[in-house]
């Protein structure tokens, strides 16, 4: 009864508690003070039910209670009741439309319900004091309308259309795909920043001249950077706007959300930008009047249903200290309640509790996971102690990896050694595979075959005619051919003579050609007799695989050949090294100027030899479908070749999926790479041509959900989602899809393959945390040496490893979107759509 009887005063003290606002006929609004009436504190009796039920029955009813809605037409907007558990113990609830009530009004309703409940327990049974004040709530909206008029709203609407024009929208990476329309289903994690960074922090604080909340502010949009990828970061934060004298004691909606946006400079200091961070707070500040809601009509962002306008983070600092409502005779703790709502991705809110700085981190739970959050958590408390340590230190040298992630990331995650013999090479392979099975078909192509002794003797053959040309080590032969049963005897011939070929992709225009016979100096060019007299005109020494030696079409004079320069017998397999080049493969040229990626033979070796994704041997067929000039046909290739497995050459140009399953099946062909376009085209039109292949990768382009699915559920035997670049040798990942149940919006690209480094850096070359959005580096035995010939670009993207202890170890630098998760799976999430950093390599127009 002293609980309900002080809640009955509190309310009627404070009117804006049951305050509406109508439309008067000339449409301006009008404040309407209902009358007061009965003000109760209703009884909900669990005395009969055990404790285990109580508790359940607490949080069922709380939860009930709180989406139960409000009738805003006829009210109240305030409620609340009492639960009895026993003689000795009660839960109290309350229930405020945020309309009428914001978080300074919590501490003015929870210390006036304290003075209350002391009075009337103590026998001051009269009603508290009427607020003394000059103005009420109506009166305060009747002020924010006369400031915002013509002149005064005109100049906030400058301001902000300066500050926030050409605003990103925040992209958070999130565990799964965003409703089409936002939904409010929330949850929240504790965050606590242990004492010692806070008393750093708020010292950092007083000596810079800035209040608690700006460094925080700082860290906060750090995080964020990292987590999204974009420099560009805007965050909602709301402000008391309790800005005139004599409304501090009103409860009531005062608060107003502003637009906080950063430009978050990795190179710039903490000290530094936190004092930008600084100018631009107050100067935002300066101009908080204008509602929020107003700002959105006048910006009008492009609406998206999805999410919130203007910002998708909320961070609230409270500044003052809680003081805990105090009722005497009672103890009283809150209820830690798994009931929250939300209105943006994620919402911040920090305190100041016993030292230490204090809080909650709420997220949309149809977005993240709660593992997500937590590790999000953990890593802006990481960033706040290096912040408190060191804001001397560069943003980008910040750390937000805890050193267990640290390790998962660097060490664990990317432990993908396997023995090799070091002095393995592709001739040295392909000559151990003829020793062991001479008889055995190594190529077949329609009705021709070659055995394994006989890919030897016309590799062998080939690279004495090639010796006789003067071809040499270390020199570039061009290769010019469709797909034919000569296509691996001849690449074996150009590298057993030490040197390494060049794919021409016989469509290709003829000046592409000739700019990259010219880029790679090419010694020879082995084509055949058809490309030789109508395509090709290089001016090199041109071999014909297909013509008798005597018939080899010459295009310079022999004169210029020099034969007797080197003997025509073939090099020892024993002479070549692994790291010598083993092809120069021209990237598309779509961006730009092609580039020729150069690739060893240890890099073709660790894709094949060092599996631990696929099974690789004498009992799989593999089929040549790509171009010579497709890096896809160097798994195609080696993976059956290297192995003791068989190669089954498809008929030259497109085959249409009705041709393509009669082919696979013709030759038994039980593994199989499609790029993604082809596995769609043939799940759509021919899923049953697929079903008996034991294990089918695709990649190329982002996996369709729904195509995997379906062949899935066909039955196929293994399928794997791949992913890589030429640049580090075809494959750097994957990931095995099991059951249609694994399938989920995006189908991650997986785990390294083996002898493969994969890292998810920062603009910095960071280690990314774990979850946050970064680049998607690449590195080990598979990375190219580089481009050819072009060392400022391959100084652009293959760069020093940051995470390295050998020296002289690089990483490639992809340019794609990823990020890890929490089981040390990639997740590709697109390319970036900025420039890359040009980490002081200079960079000539046009390259």
């Amino acid at each position: 009864p002293d609980l309900e009887l002080s809640w009955s005063r509190v309310v009627k003290r404070h009117e804006p508690l049951l305050t509406d606002f109508r439309v008067a006929p000339d449409r301006q609004p009008v404040q309407v003070i209902s009358p007061p009436g009965q003000v109760i504190l209703p009884l909900i009796d669990l005395t009969a039910l055990a404790a285990p039920v109580q508790h359940n029955e607490t949080r069922r009813l709380i939860h009930r209670e709180g989406l139960r809605p409000f009738d805003l037409a006829h009210g109240p907007l305030a409620r609340a009741w009492r639960l009895h558990l026993d003689q000795a113990r009660h839960v109290l609830f309350f229930n405020f439309h945020h309309i009428v009530f914001d978080g300074w009004s919590q501490g003015i309703f929870e210390r006036d319900l304290a003075t209350a409940y002391r009075r009337i327990t103590t026998g001051e049974q009269g009603p508290l004091e009427e607020l003394d004040l000059e103005i009420q709530y109506g009166d305060f909206s009747v002020w924010q309308r006369e400031v915002l008029g013509d002149t005064g709203s005109r100049e906030q609407l400058d301001y902000w259309h300066g500050r926030l024009a050409g605003a990103e929208t925040l992209e958070l990476p999130t565990d799964r795909p965003r409703p089409a329309v936002q939904t409010s289903h929330g949850a929240a994690l504790p965050v606590r920043v242990p004492v010692a960074t806070t008393v750093a922090l708020k010292r950092l604080s007083v000596e810079g001249g800035r209040s608690l909340f700006m460094p925080l502010l700082a860290g906060l949009q750090i995080l964020l950077q990292r987590v999204s990828g974009q420099s560009d970061v805007t965050v909602g934060s709301p402000i008391a706007h309790r800005n005139r004298p004599g409304i501090e004691q009103l409860i009531g909606f005062f608060v107003n959300n502003l637009v906080l946006r950063g430009q978050v400079d990795g190179a710039a200091t903490f000290d530094d930008f936190v004092g930008r961070v600084r100018d631009l707070t107050l100067a935002d500040y300066a101009h908080q009047d204008l509602p929020f809601e107003r700002l959105v009509e006048e910006l009008q962002p492009q609406r998206d249903l999805s999410r919130n306008p203007l910002f998708q983070v909320f961070f609230s600092f409270q500044n003052t200290p809680r003081s805990a409502m105090d009722l005497v005779g009672l103890e009283h703790q809150p209820i830690d309640l798994d009931f929250w709502r939300v209105t943006v991705d994620l919402e911040l809110h920090l305190w100041e509790e016993n030292g230490s700085l204090e809080g909650l981190l709420g997220y949309n739970t149809d977005l993240f996971d709660r593992s997500t959050i937590s590790r999000l958590e953990r890593s802006l408390v990481c960033l706040l102690a290096d912040i408190a340590a060191a804001p001397e230190r560069r943003c980008g040298e910040l750390q937000s990896l805890t050193a267990v992630e640290r390790h998962q990331t660097l060490l664990e995650w990317n432990d993908t050694r396997s023995a090799s013999a070091r002095a393995e090479t592709i001739p040295s392979l392909v000559q151990e595979q003829a020793i062991r099975r001479p008889e055995a078909v190594a190529v077949v192509c329609g009705d021709q075959f070659l055995t394994y002794s006989e890919l030897e003797a016309q590799a062998t053959s080939l690279a004495s005619r090639l010796r006789s040309l003067g071809v040499g080590s270390e020199m570039g032969v061009g290769l010019c051919l469709e797909r034919s049963l000569e296509v691996a005897p001849s690449i074996l011939g150009i590298l057993w003579t030490g040197g390494f070929y060049v794919p021409l992709d016989p469509e290709y225009p003829e000046d592409r050609l000739s700019f990259m016979a010219r880029d790679a100096d090419l010694g020879a060019l082995v084509t055949s007799e058809k490309l030789a007299s109508e395509t090709i005109t290089l001016g090199v020494p041109v071999v014909c695989v297909d013509a008798p030696r005597e018939l080899e079409v010459l295009a310079v004079s022999p004169a210029a050949i020099s034969p007797g320069a080197v003997s025509p017998a073939a090099i020892s397999p024993g002479a070549i090294s692994p790291k010598d080049l083993a092809y120069v493969m021209y990237t598309s040229g779509s961006t730009g100027q092609p580039k020729g990626v150069a690739v060893s033979h240890r890099a073709v070796i660790r894709l094949v030899r060092q599996s631990n994704y696929a099974v690789m041997g004498p009992e799989q067929v593999w089929p040549q479908l790509a171009p010579i000039s497709f890096d896809a046909s160097t798994l195609e290739l080696w993976a059956a070749l290297l192995t003791g497995g068989r190669l089954a050459i498809a008929p030259p140009g497109v085959l249409p999926p009705e041709d393509l399953a009669a082919f696979l099946c013709r030759q038994r062909v039980n593994s199989l790479f499609l790029t993604t376009g082809l596995f769609n085209l043939m799940v759509d039109e021919r899923p049953d041509g697929l079903r008996h292949v034991d294990q089918l990768f695709t990649g190329g382009e982002q996996l369709s959900v729904t195509h995997a699915r379906k062949l899935l559920d066909a039955g196929v035997g293994k399928l794997f989602n791949v992913y890589g670049p030429t640049e580090n040798t075809t494959f750097s990942t994957y990931h095995r899809l099991s059951e249609p149940s694994d399938l989920i919006s995006n189908v991650p690209i997986g785990r390294p393959i083996g002898g493969t480094q994969v890292l998810v850096l920062d603009s910095e070359l960071r280690p990314a945390s774990i979850g946050a959005q970064g680049e998607l580096c690449t590195g080990g035995v598979g990375l190219a040496l580089g481009y050819w010939r072009a060392p400022r670009r391959t100084a652009l993207r293959f760069v020093p490893d940051p995470t390295a202890s050998e020296v002289g170890a690089r990483i490639y630098c992809t340019g794609d979107r990823a990020r890890l998760l929490a089981d040390g799976r990639v997740e590709f999430l697109g390319r970036f759509d900025h420039q890359f950093k040009l980490r002081g390599v200079r960079i000539e127009p046009g390259e």
